[in-house]
């Protein structure tokens, strides 16, 4: 369940609000942030760095109803909050946070100076250097054929060029080819898939499996390659492997009996209209415990982290 949460400091009463999906994932984030001195809130971190991690409190003051537009809610607390000596928030819109706000005079001739010069004249990293006809070829050759940055403007003598050559189907080193399906059968790299319930599916290649599970192939390299179970979405619960990768699959993840009745994933159980579903893994503060369809680990509000 969305929510409107704040970050107390109990050293001064100053506050920060703002808005989370999950809250227990927002302060996560927020103190990795903060521990690294690299948060966005200036104001924030350094009464963080002044005060220390302890004087700082999370708590959620509002649930959003379901439904409702979770930065909508957020900009009605950044307008009574903003500008209050309390409040370290800067920006009064969470869906346009710069809405309004220019740069002063002095800002603007801070970073004119700190720019100016950098990549012209002596002080370029490639000033009085030349480059060879070799390596102009090899450029020249890497490049072309590439789609160019946008606003680039070609010359009508180049545009002729490009006219003549895709005239002549010389445009494209790949105009009219195909692979053939000797080649496409060496250039497919077989995966599977372990279900929640232990069983396995095999798939001939990544695009195939997209194909067969309805859903971009790039989210299932992305998966493989972080090499965990699926957290969340209709394959939470999932893991993802190449068929010739050499990491071990983790085994099976075994069910207690008290929750066998449950569904495996929260797609399986807002099909069959259950209110929990058990993955087996551990949640973000390591509990294996169900989870609500409509909301979070129940060990953790049980806990009051969610």
């Amino acid at each position: 369940m969305a929510v409107i949460y704040r970050i107390t400091n109990m050293a001064n009463g100053k506050f920060y609000i703002g808005s989370a999906e999950s809250f227990a994932r927002r302060e996560w984030q927020h103190k990795y942030a903060l521990r690294r001195n690299e948060h966005k809130n200036p104001h924030l971190q350094a009464s963080w760095s002044k005060h220390g991690e302890e004087m700082f409190v999370f708590e959620v003051v509002e649930e959003i109803p379901e439904g409702e537009d979770q930065l909508s809610w957020e900009d009605k607390w950044l307008r009574d909050c903003v500008g209050k000596p309390d409040c370290y928030n800067v920006n009064t819109l969470a869906t346009a946070p710069r809405l309004g706000l220019t740069l002063s005079e002095k800002s603007k001739q801070q970073l004119s100076a700190n720019r100016k010069g950098k990549h012209a004249g002596e002080e370029h990293y490639r000033y009085g250097q030349t480059v060879s006809q070799e390596v102009r070829q090899k450029i020249g050759d890497t490049q072309r054929g590439k789609p160019k940055a946008p606003g680039r403007k070609v010359s009508e003598a180049g545009k002729a060029k490009i006219r003549a050559a895709a005239a002549a189907g010389h445009y494209s080193h790949w105009e009219g080819k195909t692979h053939t399906e000797e080649a496409k059968a060496k250039l497919r790299r077989p995966i599977f898939a372990l279900l929640p319930d232990g069983t396995r599916r095999d798939f001939i290649g990544v695009y195939e499996a997209g194909q067969e599970l309805g859903t971009p192939y790039q989210m299932l390299v992305r998966a493989m390659k972080l090499e965990k179970f699926v957290a969340k979405g209709k394959f939470a619960g999932w893991l993802f492997c190449y068929a010739d990768a050499p990491v071990k699959p983790p085994a099976p993840v075994e069910v207690p009996e008290e929750f066998k009745h449950l569904p495996r994933t929260r797609q399986q159980a807002k099909d069959e209209g259950s209110k929990q579903y058990f993955t087996g893994l551990p949640c973000t503060h390591g509990h294996i415990s169900p989870r609500l369809t409509k909301g979070t680990c129940i060990a953790c509000r049980k806990a009051g982290l969610a």
